[in-house]
């Protein structure tokens, strides 16, 4: 028998996701509310992501989230998103 994986899982983005990721985030609050557009997400998800980490979440195999995280920022690491 082979053990069910984790739910969620969470791995690095990947250039196939960023066209998800940035139609979810623009139809989800705050974000929508806040004004934020499929290609404002475009550029801000859109690789290379320098001096960040980007990580996506899945839940039953599809995107459920992002988040953009800046590693050794003065105190420490920094969740920008």
């Amino acid at each position: 028998m082979v053990p069910a994986r984790p739910d969620p899982i969470f791995r690095a983005l990947e250039a196939d996701d960023v066209a998800p990721l940035a139609a979810l985030l623009a139809s989800s609050d705050p974000w929508r509310s806040l004004g934020y557009a499929h290609g404002e997400w475009l550029r801000i998800l859109q690789p290379p992501h320098r001096e960040r980490e980007a990580i996506v979440a899945e839940s039953a195999g599809r995107l459920a989230g992002v988040a953009l995280v800046r590693p050794r920022f003065l105190a420490g690491d920094y969740l920008e998103l």
